[in-house]
C-alpha cells in the first residue's frame, strides 16, 4: 500500500474528490505538488480549516500549525476567502552515525539550497530547521544551524577545505602541547646557562678556599692553574646572552683574582 504522501495517491485522491467518490480528503504534500495545485485551481473545491489544529499540534510535537492567509493562493479570486488553519508534518533528514562529517555538511547545504525558498505556507529561510525533530541532531547539524557552513568551505573548494580541516584537527592538539613547551623552553635554556656559570663559580670558590687554607706545592699549583685556564676557556667558548654579560665578566675577574693569589703564594714560597 502506498503511503498517503505518495504523489500517485494524492492525485488519485484529488480525482476521487472531483468525481464525488469521496466527500473530503487530507493530503500530505507541499503547496506546489500537482495534486494540491489541481485542487486549488478547481473552483468547485473548498479548502477546509481544521478547528483543532492548535490542539493537535500541542498534543503531537511532530505537527505544526500553519496559517494559509486570505488571498494568498489567488488574490484575484480572493482564494482562500479567509485564513485557513492547516497542520504541517515535520520531515526529518536522517543519516547513520558512520556518515562522514564532510558529507553531512554537503547534505545540509543541499537541503538549504532546495528548501530555503518561500511558499504559500512558509517564509524564506524557514527550512531546513532543527525544530521539532524526531531524532537527536547530529553534532555537524548542531554546528551548521548555529554557525552556518564551515568557514573554510566559504573560501576553498570542498576537497581543499576538507583536507585543511583534517590537517587542523591534527595540528590543534599538537599546538596545545607545544605552546606551553615553547613558553617553558626559554626559561629552561636560561636555567641551564645559569647552572653552567654557578658550577664554574662553585669550582672557583672551592679552589680559592683550598688556596687560602693551606700552602700548595708546585704540582698542585700547576693543576690549579690548569683548572683556572679550563674554567676561563669554557666561559669564553660558551655563548651567553647579553643579560649574562655582567656575570660572565665577574667570573673572569674572579679567575684572574685567584691566579694572582697563586702567584703570590708561589713567590712567598720562593722566598
Amino acid at each position: 500500500m502506498a503511503p498517503p504522501w505518495c504523489p500517485k495517491v494524492a492525485i488519485a485522491a484529488a480525482d476521487m474528490l472531483a468525481s464525488h467518490q469521496v466527500d473530503a480528503a487530507i493530503i500530505i504534500a507541499a503547496p506546489q505538488a500537482p495534486a494540491v495545485q489541481k485542487l486549488l485551481a478547481d473552483s468547485t473545491m473548498r479548502l477546509a480549516s481544521l478547528e483543532h489544529a492548535e490542539g493537535l499540534a500541542r498534543r503531537f510535537p511532530y505537527f505544526q500549525t500553519v496559517i494559509l492567509r486570505r488571498g494568498s493562493v489567488d488574490p484575484k479570486r480572493n482564494l482562500p476567502p479567509h485564513d485557513i488553519a492547516l497542520l504541517a508534518t515535520t520531515a526529518n533528514l536522517v543519516v547513520r552515525d558512520e556518515l562522514h562529517p564532510a558529507l553531512a555538511y554537503l547534505l545540509l547545504e543541499a537541503a538549504r539550497q532546495v528548501h530555503r525558498q518561500p511558499s504559500l505556507i512558509n517564509r524564506p529561510g524557514d527550512f531546513p530547521s532543527p525544530v521539532a525533530t524526531d531524532f537527536p541532531l547530529a553534532p555537524e547539524a548542531e554546528r551548521y544551524f548555529k554557525n552556518g557552513r564551515p568557514f573554510l568551505q566559504n573560501y576553498l573548494p570542498f576537497w581543499a577545505a576538507n583536507y585543511v580541516q583534517r590537517l587542523l584537527l591534527l595540528l590543534v592538539p599538537l599546538a596545545a602541547i607545544l605552546f606551553p613547551l615553547l613558553r617553558v623552553l626559554p626559561e629552561l635554556i636560561s636555567w641551564r646557562r645559569q647552572s653552567r656559570l654557578f658550577r664554574r663559580y662553585g669550582e672557583l670558590k672551592f679552589l680559592e678556599q683550598d688556596l687560602a687554607s693551606r700552602q700548595l706545592d708546585d704540582e698542585e699549583r700547576r693543576e690549579a692553574r690548569a683548572q683556572l685556564d679550563r674554567i676561563e676557556n669554557e666561559v669564553i667558548q660558551t655563548k651567553f646572552p647579553l643579560d649574562f654579560a655582567d656575570r660572565v665578566y665577574t667570573l673572569r675577574q674572579h679567575v684572574d683574582y685567584v691566579r694572582a693569589q697563586l702567584r703570590r703564594q708561589a713567590e712567598n714560597t720562593g722566598l
